[in-house]
């Protein structure tokens, strides 16, 4: 059994882009051809995504975010704004951290390196 789900895209003249998802119930495979088992309006289950393209140094790049707790295409549009920035920030957030757990890496040494830092001291070419 396989679980489908049927996918809607929304455009506003703003840009806005929204995905809808709705469970379609579920399908069995029959002799190589996939047939719905199932369709229940009531185990209706709808997910709705907005998409949006975010400028990076790489250039643009697609984020897509779940709009939560909404019922129709309108609310979902209208709470498109306050996920994306929320989306977005928690991203900036995630890269700063990452970018601070690159910078307090500790590089060490290479095998024979502490030898020859030693060889050179004897030497006098280097002070310890």
């Amino acid at each position: 059994m396989i679980n489908i789900r049927k996918m809607e895209t929304f455009l506003a003249d703003d840009g806005r882009k929204l995905e809808i998802f709705t469970k379609q119930g579920e399908t069995e495979a029959i002799e190589g051809q996939t047939v719905p088992q199932k369709t229940k309006e009531e185990d209706a289950n709808i997910i709705f995504v907005g998409v949006a393209s975010v400028m990076t140094e790489e250039g643009p790049r697609e984020i897509k975010f779940q709009i939560k707790e909404v019922a129709t295409v309108e609310e979902a549009f209208n709470a498109y704004h306050d996920c994306a920035n929320k989306t977005v920030q928690e991203l900036k957030e995630k890269i700063q951290q990452q970018q601070m757990q690159q910078d307090n890496k500790i590089v060490t040494a290479g095998a024979g390196a502490l030898d020859a830092l030693d060889e050179e001291a004897k030497q006098g070419n280097l002070i310890l």
